[in-house]
């Protein structure tokens, strides 16, 4: 079995505070903590500050307070600094602080995984494969967008780092060179020892501190480590997807809570799943057979009728992605009710003026794109589902503080019970 160096870099959740305590940095230093606050804020958020932990070291960024009257008073962003990011149990960690300070979990808005390497399974060099790649030796499935960076000398162009996927993705992709990113010319040392720490454990590295290793001659060599990492973001409480096949309208939802990434096993299915879809490439093959005079360059094949140029071998993960096929949803599109009426609410939340009605609206809003992402979201709306998240909307207003999922509950009993009435008399 192959070892691997699995970890977390980013882990942010999106969480709400309680209204008659407002978590603030004087409520933190009330309960024992140093905390630094940034003095202007940002655009979004009024308040950002970073809590120390007990050994002195920042240990989770809080932003609270938005400026937009759009977003809830009492939502927060909690987000990890990096070193307490490669801590197995982080998740972990992230929900026990939650549930101590009475934060009440919304949802994950952005999360990192990342595999780090000095080669690849089949025994292809990072730097060799990237270039390649820019050459156009291969063609990668999914994420037409592309940016890369590197360098230009006589001796031609060397890349250290690409990254695929729109701002607007929920999966973005990145690849490049780890050592290179840490090491500092200035000062001739590698920062971030917690990271090199996970290299010396995964035996990437024999020495961390200038990431060298002892190679078959017995000889130490400079390493060359470097990363492809997923950074995954979603605005819906449970799930975020993913697209399949290599086609944006086909897609598969994955769910997207703290349980999924609290530990390595786990982290490693989730990665070996996006690999399959977002950094999967295939051999570009040309044809010359029936080329036009004066066009030797042939014509490229189909990009499905390539073979695939196979990087990874998954085959110590290949008994979990059962496991995983459990908790996806089926690849329906949701029904054209769902996506009319969230037209009609985002459309409404926008003309309205009346602050209540617009946290309301947001509260439906939120509540269908988790549906439409969840297990539910090939089931259609019905006349009464609709009719029962019309009265939901409407009793908000009065009952802000109630789960809207209840407030639908109730509408529709509320419904249940006109009907019988109504058949009475």
């Amino acid at each position: 079995m192959i070892e691997r160096c699995i970890n977390l870099d980013w882990l942010e959740v999106c969480a709400t505070e309680p209204l008659a305590t407002p978590r603030d940095a004087e409520y933190f230093r009330s309960c024992g903590f140093v905390v630094i606050e940034r003095e202007y804020g940002s655009k979004v958020w009024r308040d950002i500050f970073t809590i120390e932990d007990k050994d002195g070291n920042a240990f989770i960024e809080v932003r609270r307070a938005p400026k937009s009257e759009i977003i809830a008073m009492n939502i927060v962003h909690l987000r990890f600094v990096n070193r307490y990011c490669y801590l197995e149990e982080c998740p972990i960690i992230m929900q026990e602080f939650m549930t101590q300070h009475g934060y009440e979990f919304h949802h994950i808005t952005r999360v990192d995984v990342c595999l780090d390497f000095e080669y690849f399974d089949y025994g292809d060099k990072p730097r060799d494969f990237l270039r390649r790649y820019i050459e156009g030796k291969y063609s990668k499935i999914n994420q037409a967008n592309i940016h890369a960076h590197g360098t230009d000398d006589w001796a031609g162009r060397i890349w250290n780092s690409v990254s695929w996927g729109a701002p607007s993705s929920d999966v973005g992709t990145k690849f490049y060179n780890k050592t290179l990113e840490l090491y500092d010319p200035v000062t001739k040392r590698f920062g971030k020892p917690y990271i090199r720490e996970a290299w010396l454990a995964s035996h990437l590295v024999d020495n961390m501190t200038d990431c060298t290793k002892i190679g078959a001659d017995g000889k130490p060599y400079q390493v060359e480590i470097w990363r492809i990492e997923f950074s995954i973001r979603s605005s819906v409480r449970s799930w975020f997807c993913i697209n399949l096949n290599g086609k944006a309208k086909d897609k598969q939802s994955i769910r997207n809570t703290l349980d999924m990434y609290d530990s390595k096993p786990k982290l490693l299915i989730l990665f070996a799943s996006l690999s399959e879809h977002y950094f999967h490439f295939k051999h570009l093959i040309k044809h010359y057979k029936f080329y036009l005079e004066g066009h030797t360059d042939g014509y490229a094949q189909r990009k499905d009728r390539c073979p695939d140029k196979l990087l990874f071998k998954w085959k110590e993960t290949q008994q979990f992605y059962k496991i995983e096929k459990q908790h996806v949803s089926g690849s329906n599109p949701p029904s054209k009710d769902y996506t009319r009426l969230l037209a009609m609410l985002r459309e409404f939340r926008e003309k309205t003026i009346d602050k209540s009605v617009k946290t309301s609206a947001t509260v439906i809003i939120d509540y269908l794109e988790n549906r439409i992402q969840s297990e539910d979201m090939a089931n259609h709306f019905t006349r009464a589902d609709i009719e029962a998240l019309r009265l939901a909307l409407k009793d908000h207003m009065k009952r802000p503080f109630m789960d809207p999922a209840k407030l639908i509950q109730m509408a529709r009993e509320e419904l249940k019970l006109r009907d019988a009435v109504d058949a009475f008399f």
